[in-house]
Formats: structure tokens, sequence, C-alpha cells
């Protein structure tokens, strides 16, 4: 879960998280846009 993904360095941090997670989702979000809530809920639910 990567929040805030409309900041500076988003991008880094992304590939960062996604070479740590190995095989587990990383789900971007800005929650003041409503963007990656629905997937995150969906991740968390199934």
């Amino acid at each position: 879960m990567c929040n805030k993904a409309d900041h500076h360095g988003q991008n880094e941090l992304m590939r960062d998280l996604r070479d740590i997670a190995g095989r587990r989702a990383v789900i971007e979000s800005v929650a003041t846009q409503g963007r990656g809530i629905p997937e995150l809920y969906e991740a968390l639910t199934s």
C-alpha cells in the first residue's frame, strides 16, 4: 500500500516496494481523490 501516490518520489518508492513485496500486491492510492480505494478494498476482502 502506497498512499499519497501523487507526491514527489512516488515512482521510486513504488519500484522499491514492488521489489521488496515480490509476488504480493502493492496498491497505489490517493485518498483525497478516491484513487486506489476500490483496489485496496478488494485486496483486503479477497
